[in-house]
Order: structure tokens, then C-alpha cells, then sequence
């Protein structure tokens, strides 16, 4: 009995501490940037035109920052963060790999 306690605890600490911290990798989508200031805490969110959404956790980046202003087209290629929390209402927590305004060829 006290080597299955041992084992299902094994098992259930080997199950959390392999939770997958990114998520899926997108390129290419187009977007709108939405900067949102709420009492909720959400910031900037990228709106794309399949619906989704995500809160960038990188955009202070100076490299980034500057795509990032209200009503910018752009288009990005980021990795989905399952390791942080968004404040953002349907928006998914996700760090820019590239971003960049459409129709720019960067």
C-alpha cells in the first residue's frame, strides 16, 4: 500500500513538472494591434482576422515596440506562452518571434 502512495505521488509530480511552458508556433498571421486600457490590467492585444487574439508578454522590446501602437496593421510570427496569464479577455499570453506592418517586407 505504501509503494503505490509513493508511486501515484512519483506519477503525479512527473505529470506537472512536464507541462509544456510553449505553446503552438504561428507564422505569418495578420492582425490588428488593439491597445486596451482597462482596470483589468490588459494592455496592447493583437486582434487577428481569423478572430483570435493574443497579449504579447515581450512588447516593451524595443525592437517590437514600435509596431505596437492602436489600429496598426501587422503581421506576426509568435509562440503561445501556457506559462503565463493574460488579463486580456479571450487573448492568449504569446512571445513575438517577428512582427512587423503588413504589406512591409521585413
Amino acid at each position: 500500500m505504501k509503494t503505490s502512495v509513493y508511486f501515484l505521488g512519483a506519477a503525479v509530480l512527473l505529470a506537472f513538472s512536464t507541462c509544456k511552458k510553449t505553446g503552438e508556433t504561428f507564422t505569418g498571421k495578420q492582425g490588428t494591434v488593439m491597445v486596451i486600457n482597462n482596470s483589468a490590467g490588459c494592455g496592447t492585444i493583437i486582434k487577428f482576422d481569423d478572430g483570435t487574439s493574443i497579449e504579447p508578454i515581450n512588447r516593451t522590446e524595443s525592437n517590437f515596440a514600435t509596431y505596437l501602437t492602436n489600429n496598426n496593421r501587422v503581421v506576426v510570427d509568435y509562440k503561445e506562452r501556457n506559462d503565463f496569464v493574460t488579463a486580456c479577455q479571450n487573448a492568449k499570453a504569446a512571445q513575438i518571434i517577428n512582427i512587423h506592418n503588413s504589406g512591409s517586407s521585413n
